[in-house]
C-alpha cells in the first residue's frame, strides 16, 4: 500500500513535522461511533452548515464532520459520501480563515487544515494517490483527478492560495507551477466552477503577483469582470474586486460602486452561497464606512 506522500503544500508549511506527526493529527479525530450515530451526526452537521455565516455554527459543523471523518471507513452513508465529508471540511476551513478568524496566524492555520482535508478527499481516488506516490508531487498526477473531484481540487487551490498570498511573495512564487496546473485541470471540467471561481482566482492572482513573475493589473481587471458576468449572484467577487484591484489602482469611484452594490443587493436564496453572501454584505458595509481612510 502506497503511503500518503507529503504534498508541496505540506512540505512548505510543515517542514519541521514528520509524516507520523501528521498521522497523529488525523488520528485525534478518530472516534468509535455507531453507524446510526454517524448518519445522525452528518444530518446535524448539514443543518449547522446552513448557518455557517455565524462562526459558532461553522465551528460546530466542523466538529460534527471531523467526528464523521474519523469514524470507521466501512460506513457507507446514504446522506453524504466520505469524499464529500472531506471536501466540505476543506471548504469549511477556507471559510473559517477567510471570514471568521480575526488573527492572520489563525487564518493561516485554518487554510492549512482546509488544504489537508481537501487533499484527503483527492486521495480517496486510488489512481491519483498512486500517481502522487509515483511522481512525488501533485502536478503530474492531476490528470488522474476525476471530474467529480473538481470540488476538492478547487478548495485545495483556494486554501493554499490564501495561505501562500499571506506568507509573502517568495512563498507565493513557489506555488506558481502548481497553481497554474490546478487551474488548468479544473477548467477542463468546468471553466465556470463555483460562480466564476477560476476567473475570480485569476483576478486576484494577477493583481498580487509582481510584474516580473507575471503580475498584470489589466488581466486582473479582465478576469474579475468575466467572473462577475459568469456568476453575478455571488457577491464575493465584487468585494474582492474592490479590495484587490480598485484599492491597488487607487480607483475610489470603482471601489465605492462595487461595495455599494453589494450592500444594496439581496443575499440570494441559493443555499449554496446565501451564507457567503451574508458575510460579504457585512464586509462591504464595513468597507464602505471606512472608504475615506482607505483612499
Amino acid at each position: 500500500m502506497i503511503r500518503l506522500l507529503l504534498t508541496l503544500f505540506t512540505v512548505l508549511t510543515l517542514s519541521c513535522s514528520s509524516t507520523s506527526s501528521l498521522n497523529s493529527k488525523a488520528s485525534r479525530f478518530s472516534k468509535k461511533i455507531s453507524f446510526q450515530q454517524y448518519e445522525e451526526t452528518i444530518a446535524e452537521g448539514l443543518s449547522l452548515w446552513k448557518n455557517r455565516y455565524r462562526k459558532s455554527s461553522l465551528l460546530k459543523f466542523i466538529d460534527k464532520f471531523e467526528s464523521c471523518a474519523g469514524a470507521s471507513e466501512d460506513y457507507d452513508s446514504q446522506i453524504l459520501s466520505r469524499y464529500k465529508i472531506y471536501e466540505r471540511l476543506g471548504r469549511a476551513y477556507y471559510l473559517l480563515g477567510y471570514n471568521h478568524q480575526k488573527d492572520l496566524s489563525k487564518s493561516k492555520k485554518s487554510w492549512q487544515q482546509g488544504a489537508t482535508w481537501a487533499e484527503k478527499a483527492l486521495y480517496t481516488n486510488n489512481s491519483f494517490k498512486e500517481a502522487v506516490g509515483k511522481y512525488g508531487e501533485f502536478t503530474p498526477a492531476l490528470s488522474k483527478v476525476q471530474d467529480y473531484q473538481i470540488g476538492a481540487l478547487y478548495w485545495y487551490l483556494a486554501n493554499i492560495g490564501m495561505w501562500s498570498k499571506n506568507s509573502g511573495v517568495s512563498t507565493t512564487l513557489k506555488y506558481i507551477k502548481l497553481i497554474k496546473s490546478m487551474l488548468k485541470r479544473i477548467s477542463q471540467t468546468d471553466p465556470n466552477y463555483h460562480y466564476g471561481g477560476l476567473d475570480r482566482y485569476r483576478g486576484a492572482y494577477f493583481a498580487v503577483l509582481p510584474s516580473y513573475a507575471g503580475g498584470n493589473i489589466r488581466k486582473s481587471r479582465d478576469h474579475f469582470i468575466k467572473s462577475m458576468r459568469v456568476g453575478p449572484e455571488y457577491l464575493g467577487t465584487k468585494v474582492l474586486y474592490a479590495m484587490i484591484y480598485a484599492l491597488k489602482t487607487r480607483n475610489k469611484p470603482l471601489f465605492k460602486k462595487l461595495v455599494t452594490e453589494v450592500v444594496e443587493a439581496p443575499a440570494v436564496h441559493d443555499p449554496d452561497i446565501r451564507a457567503e453572501n451574508l458575510l460579504e454584505k457585512k464586509k462591504a458595509t464595513a468597507l464602505l464606512k471606512k472608504i475615506n481612510d482607505l483612499f
